[in-house]
């Protein structure tokens, strides 16, 4: 008899549960992983211990528009198709009065796999557009990184000299953040202005809700300590250094992010990613959010 593996993957939000079995159902191995690149290759590797040729592995997925189906489909595994409504049956066929876990559905995916996997749709794209996906996906992935790492230093810088902008927005790489930090150095800037023009520049950059421009003022209302001009004067000069190389980040994982709903729409399989719900919002939110 082939010797084959049957994977379950169930995802999540941040992570995915696996479940590797034989062609007797047999668990050989149980794991969960981060929904990353690293955490891809690192479930690559823990399958390779099982099976090294990727021609003998068929992995089932409920909600295959994550980015993993393209780095699996990529290097030659079998991604099957699970209907979640099928999964929730065949485990109640199975365990009517277990209460469902991220542990359990992958196991229970691993089953269903092995015992209708000739009946399930293979998810097919052309090898050109998955592997130009798979590496846009990839390098997108790489680029959030590097946004993360500019916003938590420009977070630390303004805790420095200029917290109030922290307060005054819901979060620190958006729009209408990036905008503000462009215009406005610090608080004594900020404090000059009429209430005429800090309207004016609320508007200008973006802010428009009510609740929004509520947090703004009370976050100027704060008391201030003192803080030395020297300080002020490093730190506004790291500030834009910061904004800068942010505000291009942004700027550039949107840009991917059109080319991949392209790459997607183009896709014969296109709608399955597009229609299920994502793990990442990869396709269905952009990757500069207005916070407002």
């Amino acid at each position: 008899m082939l010797h084959m593996l049957y994977i379950g993957i169930d995802l999540s939000d941040k992570f995915f549960d696996s479940c590797i079995t034989n062609s007797q159902g047999v668990v050989l191995s149980t794991k969960r992983f981060d929904l990353s690149h690293d955490g891809f290759c690192s479930f690559i590797k823990l399958v390779h211990e099982h099976e090294s040729d990727s021609h003998n592995c068929i992995v089932g997925l409920e909600n295959p528009r994550s980015r993993l189906v393209d780095f699996l489909a990529g290097r030659g595994y079998t991604v099957m198709l699970t209907n979640p409504n099928a999964i929730s049956s065949y485990r109640k066929s199975r365990k009517p009065s277990e209460a469902k876990s991220d542990k359990d559905d992958a196991k229970l995916i691993a089953d269903y796999v092995r015992e209708h996997h000739t009946s399930l749709r293979c998810i097919q794209i052309p090898e050109e557009t998955m592997r130009e996906l798979s590496l846009l996906l990839e390098d997108r992935d790489r680029l959030i990184q590097q946004k993360v790492r500019f916003s938590n230093q420009l977070t630390s810088t303004l805790k420095e000299y200029f917290p109030q902008a922290l307060d005054a927005f819901g979060s620190i790489d958006n729009k209408c953040t990036i905008k503000f930090l462009k215009r406005i150095d610090n608080y004594a800037e900020l404090k000059a202005l009429s209430a005429k023009k800090l309207e004016q520049l609320l508007k200008e950059c973006g802010v428009y809700r009510k609740d929004s421009k509520e947090r703004f003022y009370q976050a100027t209302r704060k008391p201030v300590y003192h803080i030395s001009q020297a300080l002020v004067k490093t730190k506004v000069r790291l500030k834009n250094a910061l904004v800068t190389h942010l505000d291009l980040l942004i700027q550039q994982i949107q840009e991917y992010e059109t080319q991949i709903h392209k790459l997607m729409d183009d896709s014969p399989n296109g709608h399955i990613f597009l229609s299920l719900p994502g793990t990442e919002h990869i396709v269905n939110q952009p990757a500069s959010v207005n916070g407002d």
